[in-house]
């Protein structure tokens, strides 16, 4: 395809099919940071010169959304995906769950809660829209909203460990540590490498001032991750402040390296 792309470089067709080739038969499936950002760049740069060829074409505008997000430069993704509907009724749900991921990760949470609610009406059954809700809502602090969203995603998929995560993360952001604890839990139940949930029990315990529980989890996140700098951090910090200042120190010293 590439061969494709020189031999007729002003074909929009052409950019489109190879740079979306690029983002979904590779950048999306590359699981090294580095390589994927280079893979999203070389999309992009064909997208964008195949929209520059044909400024209505919908579906790569749709693409060009995707991979911006994935870059996690919102602001042109949200340009982009703005373009895609400006040329296209899009009925696919998947295209307003990508809108509103990067609208609110932009922080625009009305547009962000507009378009999900959007790709819920196109078909009921999209569990990501349910996810991103209540991620979005915890964001808000509309935390029964967000518990609602959550609940639902798992009514749609019981093994989605990432709507366990985020709804300890909204309990926790309730000071409902109790209950924050037992959803990162059932995390660990479905995924049982999320150093992120182990770390966030450690935190809940922590904030229970139960710094015996807090250190065994931080240590546990630990081994999951040695590199895990907040874990490292926490656990430096906990020491310290249990009397065990020498040893909490090279943890803070660890965490700063990383």
């Amino acid at each position: 395809m590439a061969t494709d792309v020189k031999t007729c470089p002003e074909s929009a067709r052409i950019r489109y099919a190879y740079g979306s080739a690029i983002l979904i038969e590779q950048a999306l499936k590359e699981k090294d940071h580095d390589k994927k950002m280079n893979l999203l760049d070389r999309s992009i740069e064909q997208l964008e010169k195949g929209v520059a060829i044909l400024p209505t074409y919908s579906e790569a505008y749709y693409h060009l959304g995707i991979a911006y997000k994935e870059r996690e430069n919102y602001p042109k993704a949200i340009a982009a995906f703005e373009q895609a509907a400006k040329h296209k009724t899009f009925t696919d749900p998947q295209f307003f769950v990508s809108w509103g991921v990067a609208c609110g990760k932009a922080g625009m949470y009305d547009q962000s809660i507009k378009a999900l609610n959007h790709a819920i009406d196109l078909d009921p059954k999209t569990t990501d829209a349910y996810l991103n809700l209540g991620v979005f809502y915890d964001e808000m602090k509309r935390y029964d909203d967000a518990i609602s969203s959550l609940k639902t995603a798992l009514k749609l998929d019981s093994s989605s460990y990432n709507a366990c995560y985020n709804m300890g993360n909204t309990y926790a952001h309730k000071n409902n540590f109790t209950e924050a604890i037992k959803w990162y839990k059932k995390t660990l139940e479905l995924n049982p490498s999320n150093e992120d949930a182990v770390n966030n029990i450690g935190n809940s315990y922590a904030a229970m001032q139960d710094y015996t529980n807090a250190i065994i989890y931080f240590r546990k996140a630990i081994e999951i991750n040695p590199s895990n700098s907040k874990a490292l951090n926490n656990l430096g910090i906990t020491l310290i402040m249990t009397g065990n200042r020498e040893e909490g120190e090279k943890y803070v010293q660890q965490a700063r390296q990383h």
